[in-house]
């Protein structure tokens, strides 16, 4: 069960956001209502493998989203072929037109329009 605690508590009596952790499976840290944090206590003091661990779950929540997205949109209807044809009309869109080869021998310069050159009060 997560225990819902005010960013305020956590400033003003941190020992009692400690308590609430180990009461509790979890502890949200809630700004102007928000949650906006999760503490969860580390077993073991293994930090990597629960930054790990909160990583994977990002990214499945994040896949989460993405395919309740394109059920929305419709989009998990597509076949292969329709992916692999949007795919092609994309990466054609962006290819670039490669720049016209140069005349055979010295390649001519565009010429720069400009002022011209100043002379010297002695010329």
């Amino acid at each position: 069960m997560v225990k819902f605690v005010s960013y305020r508590d956590l400033r003003n009596t941190p020992s009692a956001v400690w308590e609430a952790l180990e009461e509790s499976e979890a502890v949200a840290i809630v700004s102007n209502g928000e949650p906006r944090a999760l503490m969860l206590e580390i077993e073991g003091g293994d930090v990597d493998a629960a930054l790990q661990l909160v990583r994977r779950v990002r990214a499945q929540m994040a896949l989460s989203r993405l395919r309740a997205e394109a059920a929305r949109r419709g989009a998990h209807e597509l076949t292969e072929d329709d992916v692999e044809a949007e795919v092609a009309a994309v990466r054609a869109s962006r290819r670039r037109v490669p720049p016209a080869a140069p005349e055979q021998g010295r390649a001519a310069r565009p010429k720069r329009a400009g002022r011209a050159k100043k002379r010297g009060a002695g010329e």
